[in-house]
C-alpha cells in the first residue's frame, strides 16, 4: 500500500491508501476562518509515475510540484540539453475526483534544469486549461546560453560549486 499524505486545510489530515480519501482530525474555529484558495501540494516519491497519482485522488489541489524522479519534462517550446530526451511534457495534465485540471511539474536534479508554470485561476480558483500559455511555461535547461537570453547572469561561486558536486568532489565544498 502506498500511502500520501497532504495538509489541505489547517487541522484536517488528508490520508489517501488504496485510491480512498480519509479525513482525519478535528475542525477548529480558527480554521474555520482561515480560506486557503490555493493549494500547491510539495512531492518527493522518486518516480513520476507515482507522482501522478496524488491528482487523481485528491480534491482541491491545484498544482503538484515532483521532486526525486529525475525525469525531464518538455514540450516544443523548450531546449533540453545536447544528449538529453524529455521522458515527459511540462506540464502533466491531470484531473481531480471532482474533474478540475491538477498540473504537475518536476525537473530533473543537481540544478541541471529549472521549471517555470504561470498560470491564471477562474473565479472559482481553478486552473482553466485553456489558459496555459506554453511559451511561458516549461523546463529551461540552466545553461549560460539561457541565461543571457533571459538577461541574466551565472553566479561565479554557485557555477563552481556545481562543477565541484558534478565530478563527485564534495568534499572540497564542505
Amino acid at each position: 500500500h502506498r500511502a500520501f499524505h497532504a495538509m489541505a486545510l489547517p487541522h484536517w489530515k488528508r490520508h489517501v491508501t488504496g485510491g480512498r480519501l480519509h479525513r482525519t482530525g478535528r475542525k477548529t474555529a480558527a480554521s474555520a476562518v482561515v480560506r486557503i484558495a490555493k493549494i500547491i501540494l510539495l512531492s518527493h516519491m522518486h518516480q513520476i509515475a507515482i507522482e501522478h497519482e496524488p491528482a487523481s485522488m485528491l480534491t482541491d489541489v491545484d498544482s503538484i510540484a515532483a521532486g526525486g524522479s529525475g525525469t525531464l519534462p518538455a514540450d516544443e517550446n523548450d531546449r533540453p540539453r545536447p544528449g538529453d530526451s524529455p521522458a515527459d511534457t511540462y506540464s502533466v495534465r491531470v484531473f481531480s475526483p471532482k474533474n478540475e485540471l491538477v498540473l504537475v511539474v518536476n525537473v530533473p536534479g543537481d540544478y541541471q534544469y529549472l521549471g517555470r508554470l504561470v498560470v491564471s485561476f477562474d473565479n472559482r480558483g481553478v486552473i482553466p486549461e485553456d489558459m496555459l500559455d506554453e511559451s511561458l511555461n516549461g523546463t529551461w535547461a540552466s545553461t549560460p546560453e539561457n541565461a543571457e537570453a533571459l538577461g541574466g547572469t551565472p553566479i561565479p561561486e554557485l557555477r563552481d560549486l556545481g562543477e565541484a558536486l558534478k565530478g563527485g568532489n564534495r568534499e572540497s565544498v564542505r
